[in-house]
């Protein structure tokens, strides 16, 4: 599963302010991992319906202050869930953190508590017949390509630190630079300033 954007995209060299380019070089062990790449292997026993069988559909939902995973059926109909919270981390004032894999435990283990309770309820994973994922957007991270483990905490998509950047980024571009393709002035809302942040801060 990726870092809010949870996920955080590094496509090769470049890394996305919305769908805008700002790094030229991104550290050879940055990799392109998301939190996604965590959930397949739970669902590996899952198969299409058969005919007669209940048709569930399951949603990953990972926040900014907590993950559920809940299973629906047919009609909309929730049959069972489980959620957690995860620590909010404050380094500094104005500055935001989640752990990454506090997120990727919790939501294993959102998952695992969640198909317990649909076997007690007389269903079995087998009936899922898709799972949805939805997640915190522009909170930012980096995983290392070799090892697979987090290079910092998650940035999350509240966090200010990287003010300075913005007006870095508005004063040689101006504010408006993107606006065309993101439809927003530059802002620290953005994954892409956050990778910059890392990029320069993280060794």
């Amino acid at each position: 599963m990726t870092l809010m954007r949870l996920s955080c995209s590094i496509a090769g060299r470049r890394a996305a302010l919305g769908n805008c380019a700002v790094l030229r070089s991104a550290p050879a062990h940055w990799s392109n991992a998301s939190l996604y790449n965590a959930a397949p292997a739970l669902f590996s026993g899952l198969q299409p319906a058969s005919r007669g069988l209940a048709s569930l559909v399951g949603s990953i939902d990972q926040g900014t202050s907590s993950t559920r995973f809940i299973v629906f059926d047919d009609k909309a109909n929730k049959i069972a869930s489980h959620q957690m919270e995860h620590k909010q981390i404050y380094p500094r004032e104005g500055w935001c953190e989640h752990d990454p894999e506090e997120i990727i435990n919790n939501v294993k283990e959102c998952i695992e508590e969640t198909l317990k309770k649909l076997e007690a309820a007389g269903y079995s994973k087998k009936d899922l017949v898709s799972v949805g994922v939805t997640n915190q957007r522009e909170t930012t991270i980096v995983w290392d390509k070799e090892t697979g483990k987090p290079l910092y905490n998650a940035v999350v998509w509240l966090d200010l630190r990287t003010s300075g950047l913005v007006e870095e980024l508005s004063r040689d571009y101006g504010s408006d630079r993107f606006r065309d393709v993101t439809g927003l002035p530059v802002s620290t809302y953005f994954s892409g300033v956050k990778l910059l942040w890392l990029e320069r801060h993280v060794p």
